[in-house]
């Protein structure tokens, strides 16, 4: 549990989900990964966050840090 709890460590998932979605980016569209990666777990508020990101790169940084996506 210390690894997964506090500050440090949600920074760092946070820089590893910037690190992926800066490859990806040009790759996958954001709403279809969510959908293909998470289905029926994929919740409103993720996908709104994804649907009003500023760019695709953006996008999947949610995508990536979000709950859902962090409790797989």
């Amino acid at each position: 549990a210390t690894h997964w709890d506090g500050p440090d460590a949600l920074l760092k998932r946070i820089e590893w989900a910037g690190s992926v979605a800066a490859r990806a980016a040009g790759r996958e569209q954001p709403l279809s990964l969510g959908e293909r990666s998470l289905g029926a777990a994929l919740n409103g508020r993720t996908r709104t966050a994804i649907t009003r990101a500023a760019s695709a790169e953006q996008a999947i940084t949610l995508l990536l840090a979000s709950p859902e996506f962090q409790r797989r």
